[in-house]
């Protein structure tokens, strides 16, 4: 299985994470890349996003002036199973700090007729 999973910490962080957090989060990135887990992973920049959007043919794109989601970073990840994928992301909220992870799984190719 494989996902991708937005981070939003308890409490929004109020300047760069300390020399230590970064250790530690690159330390346990380290780990799940060489085991197979990571395969990408990233934080938001603190910039203006753009919402553009596809509609009755019409091509519309707008700044986003802080969007106020709240989520500071990403991963994509796979696991075997869901219970697996389950622990790596506690495991990583263990890790990154309180907060929580939206976690939505991605198609695997085109989708199958049931």
């Amino acid at each position: 299985m494989v996902v991708l999973s937005f981070f939003k910490p308890r409490v929004p962080a109020s300047g760069p994470p300390s020399a230590e957090h970064m250790a530690k989060m690159g330390a346990f990135a380290e780990e799940m890349t060489r085991k197979g887990h990571l395969i990408a992973a990233g934080g938001f920049s603190t910039g203006d996003g753009i919402h553009a959007s596809l509609i009755g043919g019409r091509f519309e794109a707008h700044d986003i002036m802080n969007p106020g989601d709240g989520f500071e970073g990403f991963g994509y990840l796979q696991a075997s199973s869901r219970e697996e994928m389950i622990g790596l992301i506690k495991r990583f909220l263990e890790v990154a700090g309180e907060g929580e992870c939206i976690v939505r799984p991605c198609m695997d190719g085109p989708p199958q007729p049931k």
